[in-house]
């Protein structure tokens, strides 16, 4: 029997049996749901989409002598090509020197791409110029020939002289010119390939030098810019340097009589600089420290700026792409806290939970409990207002101890909140409540979906984080205790999202013995959010080490075999630091993905808030 409250009835969708899923069942993975039913797309097979054999811009081959077919695995979290566990076992299983999503043979694995700073996708509205050849403009005012890409500082100003893009500065400071707009080089990876002109006549004292570079700031006409990473060719010493937050890294010496060569310099997410000479690398890994908001500018100094008689340092072509990667702990934003009209009585917030509406992203819904409740909350402009009595109480003996931890999903037919029901006793199971998109009534269920009777190995089940999959498949994950109170995180699949199967218990919260730190009684997991984007499962989960709550990242192929990536976001300081922070619940869109949690203050108060990083479906090989 189901008991209406108010506010939103249901439609069953059926589903192939699992097995035969994760052997053949075909499907897109354009409506997956974890708050929003369309988290992905189609598999993107190509190394890296968007770069053609012509574009200018030459990329290392990422598993070479591996031909392109076998290195995909399509998939879209249940079919395709089945998991290596040997790309999950931290061991050097081939003894090839590399582990794990660093060896060739793991390139197929999609998860492997997270957190992986070469499988990005290219970026539809790059906001650079591409690819710009200065030999194309005959006018000397650099501003005429790229008024929309360029944005001229410094003085003397800019000029294009013979071809050549000679940024005049002087003694006192370097001049330049702006490429489009500021990146975020946190979560993307950009590649710069350029070709320099030295003179050939200048002294060990020639005021001459040409170079790209990376700012924290926009360069201005200040006296003297200092970028945080540059190419810089210097005249004098006719060689080209790397320099890394104003240290020499390398240089290397460029042969007057030798042709033209084409320099290429890597930014990654993961902080590491490489840098190659026409196609040959030249340094690899260097350290240095990526940014939200970074611009990128071509300066330098001429001894007699403006003069075209005179041979000078200059650059004759650049060419520029972005990449978006999915870098899950590249925070574009300081956590913002949710605003609740009206506000809560209590700070005693459980865990949230954020559901998206797959028509329109810019409807959603929030859950969290408060007290014994589960309260709901609707998106407007600037905040967040209570439904009107959309407010779940239980009465039945299995949850009238309250209700905790909601999991939101909105498909485009209806509305469920799953939850703990937490019985008299204490005894938790899971319950759910069920609404037609739109409707009038929210109905809650009068019996547990999943207890000790349906799962007997354990003894409480809480903290349900629900996918559908595009196939119809349900997939559920919980914290779950049996008889010696140890934890651990099942997954259950049902064809309905009523009746579920426990398909296993994935051993991946397990602490490291030899890590002290997280000795028996000092170490615990809570708030599994699972969510489906691309074909790929992640897992977001609360993570204790004594009394300090961090949120750490998983992912998998097809719920096989999980891949830590570690801690996502932890404690903050700053005007309103954070001690701990927990319950997490990430809500994807197109370009980003906001992830909501609690964060504890001081031990008492909690604050709601909300992060946000750059959304990347990435390119998978």
């Amino acid at each position: 029997m189901r008991r209406p409250l108010a506010c939103l009835g249901l439609t069953l969708l059926m589903a192939c049996n699992l097995v035969t899923l994760l052997m053949a069942c075909s499907s897109s993975d354009a409506a997956d749901t974890e708050g929003s039913p369309y988290d992905g797309g189609p598999p993107l097979l190509s190394p890296d989409a968007g770069v053609s054999a012509d574009s200018g811009i030459h990329l290392p081959d990422l598993a070479p002598g591996i031909p392109a077919d076998e290195r995909s695995r399509p998939g879209d979290g249940f079919t395709g090509l089945m998991s290596d566990p040997t790309c999950y076992d931290g061991l050097d299983s081939n003894a090839n020197g590399v582990l794990d999503c660093a060896d060739p043979r793991c390139f197929g694995e999609r998860s492997c791409c997270i957190g992986n700073a070469f499988c990005c996708s290219a970026v539809s509205e790059p906001g650079l110029p591409g690819i710009i050849d200065f030999a194309a403009c005959t006018d000397p005012d650099i501003s005429t020939c790229y008024p929309e890409s360029l944005t001229v500082f410094g003085l003397p100003t800019p000029r294009v002289d013979n071809g050549q893009f000679t940024p005049g500065g002087g003694p006192g400071a370097d001049s330049g010119a702006i490429l489009g707009e500021p990146l975020n080089l946190q979560s993307e990876r950009l590649e710069m390939e350029v070709d320099f002109h030295l003179p050939n006549d200048c002294g060990r004292t020639c005021l001459e030098s040409a170079a790209v570079g990376l700012f924290l700031a926009s360069p201005g006409e200040a006296l003297g810019i200092r970028p945080e990473v540059s190419l810089l060719a210097s005249g004098s010493s006719r060689e080209v340097r790397l320099l890394v937050h104003g240290e020499q890294i390398a240089a290397w010496s460029v042969d007057a009589d030798a042709p033209p060569s084409v320099w290429l310099l890597i930014a990654k997410p993961d902080g590491r600089l490489q840098v190659s000479r026409d196609g040959t690398p030249l340094a690899t890994d260097i350290p240095f420290r990526p940014a939200t908001q970074m611009w990128l500018a071509l300066y330098g100094r001429n001894r007699n700026p403006g003069d075209p008689s005179i041979d000078t340092a200059s650059i004759s072509r650049i060419g520029v792409q972005r990449f978006a990667c999915d870098m899950p702990a590249s925070w574009d934003r300081p956590a913002t806290p949710v605003t609740l009209l009206p506000p809560p009585a209590t700070t005693a917030l459980g865990a949230p939970s954020v559901a998206v509406n797959p028509s329109n992203p810019d409807d959603a819904l929030l859950a969290f409990a408060e007290g014994k409740e589960i309260r709901l909350y609707a998106k407007s402009a600037e905040s967040w207002e209570a439904l009107a009595e959309a407010t779940l109480m239980g009465s039945d003996p299995f949850n009238s101890g309250g209700l905790a931890d909601p999991a939101l999903v909105w498909t485009p037919e209806e509305h469920r909140i799953y939850f703990t029901a937490i019985a008299a006793n204490g005894t938790r199971t899971i319950g759910a409540a069920l609404a037609a998109a739109g409707g009038p009534t929210l109905t809650l269920l009068e019996y547990p979906l999943i207890s000790h009777a349906t799962a007997p190995q354990f003894t409480d089940i809480e903290s349900p984080s629900v996918v559908q999959h595009s196939s119809g498949t349900w997939v559920l994950i919980a914290r779950a205790t049996d008889a010696e109170g140890q934890h651990s995180l099942p997954l259950f699949t049902s064809p309905d999202g009523l009746v579920w199967t426990l398909l296993r218990a994935p051993d991946i919260a397990t602490p490291n013995p030899a890590d002290g730190a997280l000795a028996e009684g000092n170490h615990e997991f809570a708030d599994p959010n699972l969510t489906l984007r691309a074909g790929v499962w992640y897992l977001h989960l609360a993570r204790r080490t004594g009394a300090r709550w961090r949120i750490e990242a998983w992912t998998s192929d097809q719920l096989l075999f999980w891949r830590p990536l570690g801690t996502v976001l932890d404690r903050q300081a700053g005007p309103a630091p954070t001690l701990s922070i927990r319950g997490p619940s990430a809500s994807a869109q197109t370009d980003t993905l906001d992830l909501f949690a609690l964060a504890f203050t001081d031990g008492r108060h909690v604050i709601l808030h909300t992060q946000r990083r750059a959304n990347s479906n990435g390119t998978f090989p």
